[in-house]
């Protein structure tokens, strides 16, 4: 896909598939990437690719921002079951900047992936015990604030390091929302306020 895309192999790559809507936010991605790209890059910094996979009222603006990126910015249109695993696949890191998101399929499908994924703190899928653990498979940043996650982006193009160890602990929480897990975790609760009834 790295390769159809014409995106070098040791370029970081972002991923949002969603909606192109205002709700989902794609334009801050957008404006995290202008930051970065007027930001010169340090020695160990690798070049950062967004893919944007999705279509909606934002995507002619979207198209825009992308031919004044330079590459930079991928847009690839509305990617069917066959396409997208290929472009979870693809990529280092996944995006989820939206205002208000209860509990993404995307961000699940991401982590199922392996990948580590920065989201802003109006998306659901954040806890210890969920999707989105931050500190070990995430980040966080506020909503609608582009220079942070821009530093988020920053900080990752500039460590490998700490992006493998995201991308390790995503695959330690797939054991911790597959069914067996959540069906186990009920249990333990149910075992919990049926032992505090039985002592209150």
């Amino acid at each position: 896909m790295r390769a159809e895309l014409g995106i070098a192999p040791d370029a970081l790559v972002a991923l949002f598939a969603g909606k192109m809507i205002s709700r989902k936010r794609p334009l801050d991605i957008a404006d995290a990437l202008r930051i970065l790209t007027r930001t010169p890059r340090g020695p160990v910094d690798r070049e950062i690719i967004v893919i944007m996979a999705g279509d909606g009222v934002l995507r002619a603006t979207l198209d825009a921002v992308a031919a004044e990126l330079g590459g930079a910015l991928r847009m690839v249109g509305f990617a069917d079951q066959e396409r997208l695993p290929r472009l979870y696949a693809a990529s280092d890191l996944y995006l989820h900047p939206a205002e208000r998101d209860p509990h993404p399929l995307a961000v699940k499908e991401a982590v199922l992936c392996g990948l580590p994924v920065v989201v802003s703190d109006r998306v659901g899928s954040t806890g210890p015990t969920d999707d989105v653990r931050p500190g070990r498979n995430g980040r966080v940043h506020p909503v609608g604030d582009v220079d942070a996650l821009a530093r988020i982006l920053g900080e990752l193009r500039a460590r490998p390091d700490v992006l493998a160890r995201m991308a390790q602990e995503s695959e330690k929480v797939i054991g911790d929302i597959e069914l067996a897990a959540s069906v186990d975790g009920f249990l333990r609760a149910v075992a919990h306020v049926r032992d505090t009834a039985r002592r209150g």
